[in-house]
């Protein structure tokens, strides 16, 4: 399997409350829905807990700013991932429409990665 591993920030007109609300209650569900077609096996949502708690860890490894939270997406394959047709690519289109409502897309970070199970199972 592979994943994108994708840490959101929120535009800064957005309080976090009103980020994760639409997050979790406007774009999940269109995930939901375009996901067959995007051929996307599994979709994680992870709000952060404790804004300043957030914030101090960040700052502890000097980082800028935390994220205001992580997306992971799962797909069989590569190929799973990149599958195009027009059904697809007009899905994706939908996304990326709908996070420009929620996100500032240019200081979020996308990691496409494979798991390395170090601890569990």
């Amino acid at each position: 399997m592979v994943k994108v591993i994708f840490g959101l920030v929120r535009r800064n007109d957005l309080t976090h409350d009103e980020f994760a609300a639409y997050w979790y209650e406007r774009h999940a569900p269109l995930v939901r829905e375009v996901a067959d077609l995007l051929h996307i096996r599994r979709y994680v949502q992870s709000h952060i807990v404790g804004d300043r708690i957030s914030a101090a860890l960040a700052s502890s490894r000097g980082a800028v700013r935390p994220f205001d939270g992580v997306a992971e997406l799962w797909w069989d394959s590569l190929a799973d991932m990149l599958v195009s047709t027009p059904e697809s690519q007009e899905a994706s289109a939908r996304l990326i429409r709908d996070e420009k409502v929620f996100l500032d897309l240019a200081s979020c970070a996308l990691v496409l990665a494979e798991e390395k199970m170090i601890i569990g199972g």
